[in-house]
């Protein structure tokens, strides 16, 4: 008797720890391939110049990637970053391409490297800049302006919701 009794609280609790789940109104569940992937990429107003531990110049570039609820998530794909010289205003020229880093964020172990939890970004460094590039670091430092800038513009390019080809794109300035 005393094991029966036992038995019925014990059922009686769990079935009290039953969750329900809600499903969004605007489609099931079932039918999409991940409700969480990437809708919209924003480069965060923490990317910045900087120095590496060697005392190189590098751009740290924050990425923050938002699902469609406006929600932070993380994301696989191939991100392209490129930096862009600007042009001067009196030339009339488009702004030049100098360079561009290709990052597979399709590598689990090296998009987990990249992820930074305090800020829920993809904190990339970007080493190998050019000259101007270290020109702005070194004006930075000593406090001076050098009334130049810099433009970075990012791609990716991973799966929608239903397993679609997406790409997003995002662009920065950071001015000295």
């Amino acid at each position: 008797m005393m094991l029966a009794v036992s038995l019925i609280s014990t059922v009686s609790v769990l079935s009290g720890c039953q969750t329900t789940t809600r499903v969004p109104a605007s489609g099931a569940v079932g039918e999409l391939w991940n409700p969480f992937a990437p809708a919209s990429m924003r480069v965060y107003p923490l990317t910045h110049l900087d120095r590496d531990d060697n005392g190189r110049a590098r751009i740290v570039a924050h990425l923050d990637l938002r699902d469609a609820w406006g929600e932070s998530v993380r994301g696989v794909g191939m991100l392209r970053i490129m930096l862009y010289r600007p042009a001067s205003e009196l030339s009339g020229r488009l702004d030049e391409q100098e360079l561009a880093w290709d990052i597979d964020l399709n590598d689990l172990e090296l998009n987990t490297s990249f992820y930074d939890r305090a800020t829920r970004t993809y904190r990339v460094p970007l080493a190998g800049v050019p000259t101007w590039v270290e020109e702005m670091v070194v004006a930075q430092e000593s406090g001076r302006s050098l009334d130049r800038r810099l433009r970075l513009v990012t791609t990716l390019e991973t799966l929608g919701p239903r397993g679609a080809e997406r790409f997003l794109r995002d662009e920065f300035l950071i001015e000295q």
